[in-house]
């Protein structure tokens, strides 16, 4: 099969930076999601533009999710086809102060600790751990890998919520790794006041509403530009992914028979009553 080049040491790769960027000073903004997929400038891209517009950032690293860890965001597009969309979506949003990165980490990680995990259970003679990977492993890979890097973490109002909570994997870890950027969501009230021990700065994104994945997977054919970039849109077309895929197109149409069948039932016992 085809295998991706291994940073040395067998983490992460390949390096976002070349080897000698390691000990450059960056102000990083990491941006995971589920990009299943990534919305317009309404949505997800209107918040990279922000950020990278900011002149706080250095870079904006966006990290498309390889495993969900909510059971009710497991069906996700298959990982290679939401890196690509983020791709298109994202990276012309990079200006000449701030590169805007589309890196696939969290699938590398994850790839690291299955491979850590079936080299332990081949060991002990035993059956490998399931692998998963968390914020805290990959802020704590990125700053073995870039100590000389600040990280930063956007997050909306619910997952900053959760994170307060402790609802995430180590969250205390999380707060301790990185400053915390909070995009406020329309209906989606701070349930914790900013940590007075981690760095928090709170915004509020002008233009920017609350777009998501759900109606862009859902969406009919002449609604999907409203929703997506024009080289997302094209992608989806292309890949037939969500509401394009054959089997998506094969219940639209036995709606549409199903409906003309009804209808013409209907003008039928119009006809009978007035004969």
């Amino acid at each position: 099969g085809h295998h991706r080049p291994r940073a040395p040491g067998g983490a992460l790769g390949p390096m976002p930076f070349p080897p000698e960027a390691s000990t450059r000073s960056l102000n990083v903004l990491l941006y995971g999601l589920s990009a299943n997929p990534p919305t317009n400038h309404r949505g997800h891209a209107g918040l990279v533009r922000h950020f990278a517009q900011l002149g706080s950032f250095d870079e904006v690293w966006v990290l498309p999710v390889f495993v969900h860890p909510y059971r009710s965001k497991k069906r996700l597009a298959p990982f290679d086809h939401r890196l690509a969309m983020s791709r298109l979506c994202f990276e012309p949003e990079s200006t000449p102060e701030c590169a805007v990165r589309v890196l696939p980490l969290e699938r590398d990680l994850y790839e690291l600790h299955e491979r850590k995990a079936l080299e332990a259970a081949a060991a002990a003679g035993g059956a490998p751990a399931r692998a998963r990977t968390t914020t805290a492993d990959l802020l704590e890979e990125l700053h073995r890998r870039y100590p000389t890097c600040r990280w930063s973490l956007l997050l909306g109002g619910d997952t900053f919520n959760d994170v307060m909570a402790n609802k995430w994997t180590r969250s205390a870890r999380v707060r301790e790794l990185a400053s915390l950027e909070v995009v406020l969501r329309p209906g989606v009230p701070l349930s914790h006041a900013p940590p007075s021990s981690t760095s928090c700065a709170v915004h509020r994104v002008e233009g920017v509403e609350d777009v998501s994945s759900t109606l862009a997977r859902a969406a009919p054919p002449r609604r999907l530009e409203r929703l997506l970039c024009p080289a997302v849109a094209r992608y989806v077309r292309e890949h037939e992914l969500y509401n394009y895929s054959p089997a998506a197109r094969a219940a639209r149409m036995r709606r549409g028979l199903a409906t003309a069948a009804w209808w013409l039932l209907v003008a039928a016992v119009v006809v009978r009553r007035g004969a």
